[in-house]
Formats: structure tokens, sequence, C-alpha cells
């Protein structure tokens, strides 16, 4: 993990939680949610593209 990507991450939740008028718990669990789901497709494809390429690195 990259500090960027957690800079990223705790200004998506500011941003998050005065847009929408959530609680930082609340917009924390979106932007986190959001990013575990979009890092286990992206592991989920690179994974199938592996299946299909064997000895390819």
């Amino acid at each position: 993990m990259d500090i960027f990507v957690v800079w990223n991450a705790i200004l998506l939740i500011i941003g998050f939680a005065v847009a929408y008028k959530l609680s930082k718990q609340k917009a924390a669990a979106v932007v986190l949610g959001y990013w575990a789901i979009t890092a286990l497709i992206v592991l989920g494809l690179s994974n199938l593209g592996n299946m299909f390429t064997p000895g390819v690195m």
C-alpha cells in the first residue's frame, strides 16, 4: 500500500462525509468497501488472465 493510496482514501472519506452529510465512520465504510471490492475484482481478473497464459509472468 502506497502513502498516496492512503492519502487518497482519507480525502475521499472526508469528501463523502461533507458532501453527503454522513458520519466519518459511514463514509469510511463506503470508501473502504468500494476499495476492497475493486481490489478483489482486479485480483480476480489478474488470476483469470494467468490461467490462460501459464508460465508467463
